[in-house]
């Protein structure tokens, strides 16, 4: 037997090779060098005497289940576990339910310890060494140890199960909160994007709404230079209009000065040659009363009056202060008066008095025009 490992008795038989058979004398000495080995735990020394005893005579089940052993003692359990499952199969009923207990045992103690590592694969090793377990207990019911590490085996696997169940929920809940976390990441980075996105449109729209602003401000700037410099234009040209008509109102004053400079020369001529028409007409007027008195003396007597004296002239004398009508008037009478009275002379004379008070009555008569005429700024 062989020493106990996590509670789990292992039995480890080894089938000694019989030294009566002559022909077989050295294989059997091969075997038994390397049982005393493999009791006295030389486990190299005995793997080495089961191949030379493999040599002599090859495919002895015995030989190969003693070097399963032997490995097995040594600890290479894959090695091992590959020799039993070999003899597992034997037509030796002991011998067969001896290598599937031992097959049992490779599989539970690889999982010791290893269990954690890789859970799935220690859970289905567990499960073939309780099916090797009770292949041993099928060949042979009284087998104890077999039963006894089943329920170990068992044990563990079921703890293993539980565990495994226990970190596949943890791991599904680790999943799920992973996902829940990749979620609130996945939503945060949503908020944050949207966020982003309607910080940048406020920022757009903002810079629409300035440069908008911006705008409106630079148009309302162009309009009132615009209209600045339609109003400083509007001065301008109302400076020069202003300039204009008082350069024209210099202008109209000055031909208004000059006119009534004129108006006053003309008025000064008609009236100086009103004075002088006065003047002449006052000498004709003597000289036609000379010539009338001298007419008067030659005439016949008949023109006297009974006492002797000479009448006075006939009709109504004219002066310059006379209206033109009343002179119009009285024309024809004068010349009724003197028809036949006075000579040829005197009627040339009488003729030239008459056209010179024509061309004084002109003169006044325009100059009553030129009076009523009002200048104004620009007459034309």
């Amino acid at each position: 037997m062989i020493g106990t490992a996590m509670g789990v008795a292992l039995l480890l038989t080894t089938s000694m090779a019989s030294a009566v058979e002559p022909a077989d004398r050295e294989f059997a000495i091969r075997v038994n060098e390397a049982n005393r080995a493999l009791s006295n735990e030389q486990f190299d020394s005995a793997i080495a005497g089961y191949e030379a005893a493999e040599e002599i005579e090859s495919g002895r089940e015995e030989t190969t289940y003693n070097k399963a052993v032997a490995l097995y003692r040594k600890k290479d359990y894959s090695a091992a576990l590959s020799l039993f499952d070999s003899v597992s199969g034997s037509l030796d009923q002991s011998l067969a339910a001896k290598a599937r207990f031992n097959a049992g045992n490779c599989r539970y103690v690889s999982v010791i310890g290893q269990e954690e590592q890789d859970p799935a694969t220690s859970i289905e090793q567990l499960q073939r060494a309780i099916a090797d377990f009770r292949g041993a207990i099928a060949l042979n019911p009284t087998d104890s140890d077999a039963r006894t590490n089943i329920e170990l085996a068992a044990k563990l696997l079921k703890q293993m199960q539980d565990q495994e169940q226990q970190d596949q929920e943890q791991q599904d809940q680790k999943q799920q909160d992973q996902k829940q976390q990749d979620q609130k990441q996945q939503d945060q980075k949503q908020q944050d994007q949207k966020q982003q996105d309607q910080d940048q449109q406020d920022q757009e729209q903002q810079d629409q709404e300035q440069q908008n602003q911006g705008q409106q401000d630079q148009d309302q700037q162009d309009q009132d230079q615009q209209n600045q410099e339609q109003q400083n234009q509007g001065q301008q040209d109302q400076g020069q209009q202003d300039q204009g008509q008082q350069d024209q109102g210099q202008q109209d004053q000055g031909q208004q000065d000059q006119g009534q400079q004129d108006q006053d020369q003309q008025d000064q001529g008609q009236q100086d040659q009103g004075q002088q028409d006065q003047s002449d007409e006052k000498q004709m007027d003597q000289s036609t009363e000379s010539d009338q008195g001298t007419s008067e003396a030659e005439a016949p007597s008949d023109s006297k009056n009974e006492d002797g004296s000479q009448e006075p002239p006939q009709g109504q004398l004219s002066s310059d202060n006379e209206p033109e009508d009343a002179i119009d008037q009285q024309q024809p009478e004068t010349a009724t008066i003197q028809e036949g009275e006075i000579t040829e002379q005197e009627a040339r004379k009488m003729l030239q008095a008459i056209r010179d008070r024509d061309l004084l009555r002109r003169y006044r008569r325009e100059r009553e025009q030129r009076s009523r005429h009002v200048p104004v700024d620009r007459d034309w």
